[in-house]
């Protein structure tokens, strides 16, 4: 869960992840990373820690963006599964984490918003749309949302080197993971309506970050890219392609 000066909407993010675990009976763990903060978001997040072992924090000196906010805390997980819900509290916890059966079956759950024009302005969903379909014109995807909130198995990204701290971080991330053949399947989801302050995905700062990430993409799966990748064996594509090459081969014999 990355924040960076969220102290008036962490609170209701963690507990809303709280909530979705007991409502769904899920033993998971929350790991805050506090990117810089210079408001109370260390200090509120510290105070809901005494009260929760299962949750914990990691804290950037200076804001290093909400990629690398991610990357740190798959990191730093003991769990299997990974995903990103952000301290502004746009993320529905229960909404995504009511789909984790799916990952008896693929290895990414891909969500798209299907409120986002009720609860973001209009300019932020108009982007996601163009964003969108750029991502699936450049890449050969046909996927509904890029930058929504992904759950990964996280075996499939131990071979995946992120370049990208800022905002087209689950872009690359999807991009890659889908190029090595992962199955995945995309669901919809609410979200939230953040309490209070604005998002920093429209500013001309991470603008420019995603046109570089863009690129840097580009040239690393057209030209750079070009050693085979073997599936994770701890995958459910691997295990599931296994098995339908003995069960081609048995019915051979």
């Amino acid at each position: 869960m990355p924040a960076l000066n969220e102290e008036v909407n962490i609170q209701r993010a963690v507990e809303d992840v709280m909530d979705a675990f007991y409502r769904l009976k899920i033993s998971g763990e929350i790991i805050v990373v506090d990117d810089g903060s210079i408001d109370r978001t260390l200090e509120i997040v510290n105070r809901i820690i005494k009260k929760n072992s299962f949750i914990s924090i990691v804290y950037h000196d200076k804001p290093k963006g909400i990629g690398a906010s991610f990357w740190a805390g798959v990191l730093k997980s003991q769990s299997d599964l990974v995903t990103l819900l952000p301290g502004d509290g746009e993320g529905n916890a229960y909404e995504l984490l009511q789909y984790l059966p799916l990952m008896n079956h693929v290895d990414l759950i891909i969500p798209f918003a299907y409120n986002a024009r009720e609860v973001r302005p209009f300019i932020r969903w108009a982007i996601s749309k163009i964003f969108t379909i750029i991502i699936n014109l450049s890449f050969g995807s046909s996927l509904t949302y890029t930058n929504g909130f992904v759950i990964y198995r996280k075996c499939v990204l131990k071979d995946i080197t992120l370049k990208n701290g800022g905002f087209f971080y689950q872009a690359e991330l999807i991009i890659k993971t889908l190029k090595r053949r992962y199955l995945y399947a995309e669901v919809p989801l609410a979200l939230h309506k953040r309490l209070e302050g604005d998002s920093t995905a429209l500013t001309i700062k991470s603008f420019f970050k995603v046109v570089g990430g863009y690129f840097s993409t580009i040239f690393a799966i057209y030209l750079f890219d070009t050693k085979y990748n073997p599936l994770s064996k701890d995958s459910v594509t691997f295990l599931r392609r296994k098995q339908l090459k003995k069960t081609t081969k048995d019915k051979r014999c």
